[in-house]
């Protein structure tokens, strides 16, 4: 039965707790559910709302980002993060080669240059933040 019961995350997120969300999350799914059917209010109260964003909002935006970087090609930047952030954490070259022959993220030359790319960009968004810092303030300087 579908429902729209969590309105602050959307279809996907139902979805994903009635297939991917684990044991016990599935559980507790059934049971906020139950609930549900018994008080016969169109969507959750905000509480089971908050419940549910606070205990499965990470592992679902996990889940999310992976399954868009497993639609095509224009999702790899989702699974650049995915490994960016698991080479932040430790994760060695060879991991990130393994997790990519599985498909849980990007390949070793594409981490590469992706993140050449990435570090250009936050140096260039650096500078030009602090040119438009320097510029207004100097604007307001002078006017005053």
């Amino acid at each position: 039965m579908h429902y729209n019961l969590v309105p602050s995350c959307g279809w996907l997120f139902e979805y994903f707790m009635w297939t991917s969300s684990g044991y016990s999350g599935h559980r507790r799914w059934i049971q906020l559910i139950t609930l549900h059917e018994r008080n016969e209010n169109p969507i959750f109260s905000d509480a089971f709302q908050d419940e549910l964003i606070e205990g499965y909002g990470s592992l679902f935006m996990g889940w999310l980002l992976f399954h868009i970087g497993s639609i095509g090609s224009h999702g790899r930047r989702q699974l650049f993060y995915i490994t960016f952030t698991n080479h932040y954490f430790g994760l060695s070259r060879q991991g990130i080669d393994i997790l990519a022959s599985y498909g849980y993220g990007v390949t070793l030359d594409m981490f590469d240059k992706m993140y050449k790319t990435t570090e250009l960009k936050s140096i260039y968004n650096i500078k030009y933040t602090y040119m438009y810092i320097y510029v207004h303030l100097y604007i307001h300087v002078v006017s005053v």
